[in-house]
């Protein structure tokens, strides 16, 4: 360390210009990482309230808005109804004109002579295959652990593949089960009068239970208390269950309008004489969006700028104690230490100087700043400044070791003929 505040005093009184630039320069780069990052995140968070809207409707749920709910006519005609499995072009191309925007469909369905729809499904979509909405069972629990009587009761969801391939598996409404409700719950708990009941009454084979559906066995692999519908895979069901309501699409950002025209498109491709009145949506507008990409790639090549421009400054500050080099390698100094002491020397200026913006940064630069940018004080943590100072440091430390090893491998004869 003695090696170190020395070389550090004699550059000072020597190089007294030469420093001063090296100092404005490494403050310039410092701030400029802060300021860097700062813009960054700011577009960053304005940029995705164009594309998820000023707040999420269902944030919990994973999704900021819905596509294709009609608002004059919900109930599908008779002639459109049919059983779901037919639709599933339809739904197969509606997911792909949102793309990855997609967050679930749904749609429900009705059995003969059923006075509301029996039938409830929410799918996911991925590389061409829908199955069962996978935050389902998550999204009963938290209402189960909220009130002991809702929500999720017994047993487990569907698996992808029983999905997929349209088995005989149920998620029933655990009042279709009277030996089961009468045992998880007590005479108080009562049913819902506002909802009939269910139609398809719950029975045991074995230590497994079963419903009957239209014909057709299921077995109930899980039970909820969530609006008395069933839960079925919509592939290879009965004809007799038909679709009800038109499905409607749950997306995780904002359409653009193109995304919307291919959306509506499909609605009106396999319901051409449905006169539908969709529910607004706030859609993205592409030229705001291109304005904070480009404020976003503005704000990382400033970062790259001030990289290249701390090399430039390492590479000078070895030229100039290239003869310093020289001589204490002549003196018997070794290659490592020459490296441990420049490096060292270097360390110490950056951290000093980190320090003294760090300090002006959170005391006077960012407060201004939040005038300009309103994002731009809640992108700063002190786990963001630390990871912001490892990064500085780790970079800067690297940087120099590589030019350092490079001069030390010269020879001190050629060090001192060097220009």
């Amino acid at each position: 360390m003695r090696y170190v505040l020395k070389n550090i005093s004699g550059f000072i009184k020597d190089y007294a210009g030469i420093f001063a630039l090296i100092v404005v320069c490494q403050l310039v780069c410092i701030l400029l990482t802060l300021l860097s990052f700062g813009v960054y995140q700011n577009f960053r968070n304005e940029s995705n309230i164009v594309l998820e809207g000023v707040a999420e409707e269902n944030p919990e749920l994973g999704y900021v808005d819905s596509l294709g709910l009609p608002r004059k006519i919900n109930n599908v005609p008779e002639k459109y109804r049919l059983s779901p499995d037919r639709y599933d072009s339809f739904y197969k191309e509606l997911a792909e004109a949102v793309g990855d925007k997609f967050a679930e469909l749904i749609f429900d369905a009705k059995s003969p002579d059923a006075e509301f729809y029996d039938f409830t499904f929410l799918l996911d979509y991925d590389n061409g295959e829908f199955y069962f909405y996978e935050d389902f069972k998550k999204n009963m629990d938290r209402i189960n652990q909220r009130d002991r009587t809702d929500g999720w009761i017994w047993g487990r969801s569907f698996t992808k593949s029983e999905y997929i391939n349209g088995d005989r598996v149920c998620i029933a409404p655990v009042e279709c089960c009277e030996e089961l409700m009468n045992s998880l719950f007590d005479e108080n708990t009562v049913y819902d009068s506002n909802l009939p009941p269910p139609k398809y009454p719950a029975y045991k084979k074995g230590d497994k239970w079963y419903v009957d559906i239209e014909g057709a066995e299921y077995e109930c692999i899980g039970f909820c208390r969530f609006g008395g519908v069933y839960y079925i895979p919509y592939k290879n069901i009965p004809e007799s269950i038909v679709l009800l309501k038109f499905p409607f699409v749950n997306v995780k950002q904002r359409l653009t309008q193109e995304e919307y025209d291919r959306a509506i498109g499909v609605y009106k491709k396999y319901f051409p004489d449905i006169d539908f009145e969709f529910a607004p949506m706030e859609l993205i507008d592409n030229e705001q969006v291109y304005y904070y990409n480009t404020n976003m790639w503005l704000s990382a090549l400033i970062a790259v700028i001030s990289a290249v421009n701390l090399a430039l400054i390492m590479n000078y500050i070895l030229t100039k104690r290239r003869k310093s080099l020289a001589i204490f390698r002549i003196a018997g100094c070794s290659a490592g230490k020459a490296r441990r002491i420049y490096v060292a020397e270097i360390m110490l200026i950056l951290n000093v100087l980190f320090a003294v913006c760090l300090v002006s940064w959170i005391l006077w630069i960012l407060p201004a700043l939040g005038n300009i940018f309103p994002y731009i004080e809640g992108a700063f943590s002190s786990k963001i400044y630390i990871i912001l100072y490892l990064i500085y440091m780790i970079i800067s430390y690297a940087i120099m070791n590589i030019m350092i090893a490079g001069y030390i491998r010269r020879q001190p004869v050629d060090l001192l003929r060097a220009r």
